[in-house]
């Protein structure tokens, strides 16, 4: 073998090692469950914002305006072709803000049920 010149199982081994690595990678996660521990009854709505961003739903009630913070958590073998459909079911949590004259009048945390 040559001076500096790698060798084919160094190689794959550094290929394999890239193509992991990048598996890690992906969009960043929002931890619904955290993010409802930092929320109070009272607090404004815009420290709702600045603290969880801008809701993904929203709906009008006769009690305010209930803002819905959703997360849907797959495991990696879940996207697998053919194998997702019996493993890696996706799991959805959900955060409910309800604000009422422009204060927190209500929080709740639920994962629903399918």
């Amino acid at each position: 073998m040559k001076k500096g010149a790698a060798s084919l199982p160094t190689l794959l081994l550094i290929g394999w090692f890239s193509i992991f690595l990048a598996s890690c990678s992906g969009s960043q996660r929002r931890f619904v469950a955290a993010d409802a521990t930092m929320i109070h009854k009272g607090d404004s709505q815009q420290e709702v914002v600045e603290l969880l961003g801008q809701p993904d739903a929203m709906r009008k009630t006769s009690a305010g305006t209930e803002w819905y913070y959703y997360e849907k958590h797959r495991p990696f073998y879940g996207k697998i072709p053919l194998l997702n459909r019996y493993v890696g079911k996706e799991k959805v949590e959900a955060l409910m803000v309800l604000i009422s004259d422009g204060r927190v009048a209500d929080v709740l945390y639920y994962v629903p049920k399918k």
